[in-house]
């Protein structure tokens, strides 16, 4: 292998395992509404109004991408669905990722977010 093919498989590489840990994906208007939350039980007074999956590339070619990246990116996914298909504001996760890069979310619609998550939910 020539020093240039070297040099250039070297750069593309380091490319690829930067970007393993880049968004792929960008939180809606409409998603910057809705509330993250840790689990099912923190939305007790909330109305349940459906069930989203989101879905991402949980590998890039050969390589793994980070499992926090893969989460934030589902959650990011999880928040658009939920303002834009449910009317929801509130989704919490429904289990783990799976290895492909799915996992699932309930959406629900709460009538006083901020006051019912000030604390325990990401916005």
């Amino acid at each position: 292998m020539s020093e240039r093919t070297l040099c250039l498989t070297a750069a593309v590489a380091g490319i690829a395992v930067g970007a393993l840990g880049c968004a792929f994906v960008e939180l809606s208007d409409a998603g910057r509404q809705v509330w993250l939350l840790p689990d099912e039980s923190r939305a007790s007074e909330c109305e349940r109004v459906g069930k989203t999956t989101s879905g991402v590339a949980a590998r890039v070619g050969f390589w793994k991408r980070d499992a926090s990246a893969v989460r934030r990116d589902l959650a990011i996914l999880a928040r658009n669905d939920a303002a834009s298909e449910l009317g929801g504001n509130a989704v919490a996760p429904l289990g783990e990722p799976t290895e492909d890069g799915r996992q699932a979310f309930a959406v629900f619609r709460c009538e006083d977010p901020a006051g019912q998550f000030g604390g325990g939910a990401n916005r």
